[in-house]
């Protein structure tokens, strides 16, 4: 995660000085985007566990699971927003953080394949699958199981993601 808000940061910094505004605002946006990814991935999560929330609520809120991408977009887009909601015309926020998004996208999707944390894909018989290994699927990652066995060869959803 630190490398894809660093490589974030980067793009940011040059966007904002291609745009004529205060570059120094990249190191504010990223770190707003980081904390606010985290907080809204955690509350979306509780949401949509809702009724397992109710039942223990500490395993919910101290859990490693739930950071899933698409609910820390969320969180990411109003901490950002609000933020630089005073500094930058919302038209030019979208052209500044969009190239910064998919490269970060693209390092988070990288760090995911190599600690072994990827969501994969269909089983398949293609060429291309890559093969599930025991470390692919040991107990403690954030689903606590793994839905295929080891030696099964699957598409390779979090490799094609990255480009």
């Amino acid at each position: 995660m630190a490398l894809a808000a660093l490589s974030a940061a980067w793009v940011v910094h040059s966007e904002l000085k291609r745009y004529g505004y205060n570059p120094e605002l990249a190191s504010t946006m990223v770190f707003a985007a980081a904390v606010g990814g985290l907080v809204g991935a955690r509350l979306l999560f509780i949401v949509e566990e809702w009724n397992n929330f109710l039942i223990a609520p500490l395993n919910y809120i101290l859990t490693g699971a739930g950071f899933h991408l698409v609910r820390r977009v969320f969180g990411g887009v109003a901490a950002v927003s609000w933020v630089v909601k005073k500094n930058i015309f919302m038209a030019c926020r979208r052209h500044i953080v969009a190239p910064a998004l998919a490269l970060a996208y693209g390092v988070g999707r990288i760090g995911c394949h190599v600690a072994g944390d990827g969501d994969w894909g269909i089983i398949t018989k293609c060429a291309l699958g890559r093969r599930l290994y025991e470390r692919d699927c040991r107990v403690g990652r954030s689903n606590n199981r793994c839905a295929l066995s080891a030696g099964v060869r699957v598409h390779p959803t979090p490799d094609l993601r990255i480009y």
